[in-house]
């Protein structure tokens, strides 16, 4: 037996587009799904070739030889599904390193449910996007986090949907609030677009909402979203406890804030108020949902 094991990532599963797997661990039989995984190395040497292999269903469906992950490094495998079959499935990656003496085989499995498209007129993937249906036009979507503020940054991924089930993905990033994409093909009657977040802070670092696309007017297509909360109203004592138990000021914006009377506090305020209990503050808590608002316009608050 070696003397590492390699570290596996979650199976990060995706349409043939980019688009995100539907909530609930479901894609439509309709959709082409990749897989990918991040292994790393958390020994000080390297780990050879390294033996991949995709194990469908109980069944060896594709494999390659990887060159391998250098010392703390984390490298990244990717496969393509062949049809998928409707009902529950499994996948497992399996990895096999060619140093044996150092390193230890290792697997990681993942479950997922493919169904039938809920409009009996769909299509596979991308079988009409860029056609009849669809348009090029410029995409502003606004993002605010749970206390009302510009969703400063993130990784985004915003998939559109068409009526009969086609859809196209692109991944962007969240900037001072905005994701924009120039001349991106979106459907123009009909269409879906589902939003995806992921943060650089804080443990509520998975955002998702959707909307309708909405008019395409002048070739441009404007969204809003904002970060939904849940709410609770403390002393100052309790709301200091809590803002200490989640985290302080690092998660601050993050996970939770603090209003006063309705207006936002800082964390260094709820650190050295000499108000007594007898005042009341509301702690907010971030919530992984966005809610899709219909004041969207590009530039304003």
């Amino acid at each position: 037996m070696g003397d590492f094991d390699l570290t596996y990532g979650e199976i990060v599963l995706q349409t043939e587009t980019g688009g995100v797997l539907h909530p609930n661990d479901q894609a439509f039989a309709t959709e082409r799904l990749s897989f990918s995984v991040g292994v790393t190395n958390p020994a000080p040497s390297e780990t050879g070739l390294l033996t991949v292999s995709w194990w469908l269903n109980g069944a060896e469906h594709g494999g390659e030889t990887h060159m391998g992950a250098k010392p703390n490094d984390t490298v990244w495998l990717q496969w393509w599904s062949p049809p998928m079959q409707q009902g529950q499935n499994s996948l497992t990656v399996r990895v096999e390193p060619e140093d044996t003496l150092t390193f230890n085989a290792g697997e990681r499995t993942t479950q997922f449910t493919v169904v039938a498209h809920p409009h009996r007129d769909a299509m596979p993937e991308g079988g009409e996007a860029y056609h009849e249906g669809w348009t090029q036009a410029d995409v502003h979507i606004r993002i605010d986090n749970f206390l009302g503020d510009w969703l400063t940054t993130g990784d985004a991924v915003v998939q559109f949907t068409g009526p009969g089930g086609e859809s196209q993905g692109i991944q962007s990033r969240v900037e001072d609030g905005q994701v924009t994409f120039h001349q991106a093909w979106v459907p123009t009657v009909g269409g879906e677009v589902r939003l995806w977040i992921t943060l650089p802070h804080g443990n509520v670092n998975q955002l998702h909402g959707q909307t309708e696309v909405g008019e395409v007017h002048n070739k441009v297509v404007n969204m809003a979203f904002t970060q939904d909360h849940t709410k609770e109203t403390k002393t100052h004592s309790e709301a200091k406890t809590v803002s200490d138990t989640l985290g302080g000021e690092a998660n601050y914006g993050w996970d939770f804030g603090i209003t006063k009377a309705g207006v936002k506090v800082s964390y260094s305020h709820m650190e050295s108020s000499t108000d007594t209990d007898s005042t009341q503050y509301d702690v907010l808590y971030a919530q992984p949902t966005l809610h899709s608002r219909t004041d969207a316009v590009p530039g304003q608050r």
